[in-house]
Parts: structure tokens; sequence; C-alpha cells
């Protein structure tokens, strides 16, 4: 199982879906999060209990004020993450134990994979490298929330610099999308060399 990481807006999803694209299962930690908080489940209700503005009239939750509250409050922050965390590491598991019985390339998109210490479920790590200026251009702009958030959001993770440090592979996304297609394409020509061996 390979783990796949990066910043926030550091394009880790389009690695991801050229991996799928290229035949890999390509489980996203982000997406899992967001189903965990879907409503009525029993982390929304968790979400509710502690975070009751943040629910909206039709039951849905305000990803946007909760960004906004969580990021302001470290304290907050943890609080949230205990709640999503243990569903997103239980669905990462189980999918990944069914993709490899069926003999697929598993590979995890988890933003926060050296912050939650899961390095050791990985025989290697693809870091996604961004310039910091780059990125919170992108983020500002994916998002649309204002710069002062996206610099909390962005200090909230583990520098970019320091996860390039501790990766098995860097994938460099500060150029084109075909520049960066060009290095996952390599990337998994290398993987079934290695199969063959």
């Amino acid at each position: 199982m390979i783990g796949i990481t990066g910043g926030i807006a550091s394009g880790k999803s389009v690695v991801g879906q050229r991996l799928q694209k290229l035949g890999a299962l390509v489980l996203d930690a982000d997406q899992l999060a967001h189903q965990a908080a879907e409503p009525f489940t029993a982390e929304w209700r968790r979400i509710k209990d502690v975070f009751p503005e943040v629910i909206e009239n039709d039951f849905t939750v305000n990803r946007r004020l909760l960004a906004q509250i969580v990021f302001a409050d470290p304290q907050k922050r943890r609080v949230l993450e205990a709640i999503i965390h243990p569903y997103v590491r239980f669905q990462l598991q189980r999918k990944a134990a069914r993709g490899k019985k069926e003999g697929r390339h598993v590979f995890c998109e988890i933003p926060l994979l050296y912050e939650v210490g899961c390095e050791s479920w990985f025989r290697e790590i693809w870091v996604v490298y961004v310039e910091p200026r780059i990125q919170l251009e992108r983020l500002m702009q994916r998002a649309q929330i204002s710069r002062d958030l996206a610099q909390k959001m962005i200090a909230s993770q583990l520098p970019l610099e320091e996860k390039v440090k501790k990766a098995t592979r860097i994938i460099d996304n500060n150029f084109s999308l075909e520049h960066t297609l060009k290095q996952v394409d390599a990337l998994w020509e290398g993987i079934k060399v290695n199969d063959k061996s």
C-alpha cells in the first residue's frame, strides 16, 4: 500500500485521479471524512452536539463555517479530528484490505498522513510538492476563502518542506499538469516493473 500526501491544495487529487485512470484503487481520506459528517451518522450527531451552530436547516454540515471555527482554535480542531479520524481510519483499512485481496495496487490519499502518525501503514509515501506561494493562491481560489483563513488552514499542517524530507518519492506540482502527470506515469511504470521482477 502506498500513501499519497502533501499540503492542502498541493495537487494530491490530480495525482490520485491519474492513478485511478491507470488502474489503481485510490482511497480518499477527505471523501471519507465527508461521508462521516453526512446527516444522522454517529459522527454527525457528535458534531451537532459540539458545534450546533454548523448544522443547517436541511441537517447538512456548513463546512465553511466549521472550517472557520476549527482553524481559528487548535483545541476545537483536535475535538473535530477526534470525531472524524477514527471513522476514516477504519474505512481506509477496510477498503484497502478488500483491494489487496482483489490484487489491486492500493493508494491512500491522506492530507494529514504524517500529522496523525500513520506512516507505518505504507511501504512508500509519495509527497506532492508545491511552493507555498502557489499553494496559498490555489487554496484561496479553489475554496473561495480569505487569505487569512487560507493561511490558518495551511499553518495547521506540517510544512510541506518537512513532508518532502520524509517522503519516499516526491511529485513536483509547481509546473504544468502535463509535467505532473508524466511524473505519476513514470512512478506507476516503476511499480509495474517491480511486480515483474
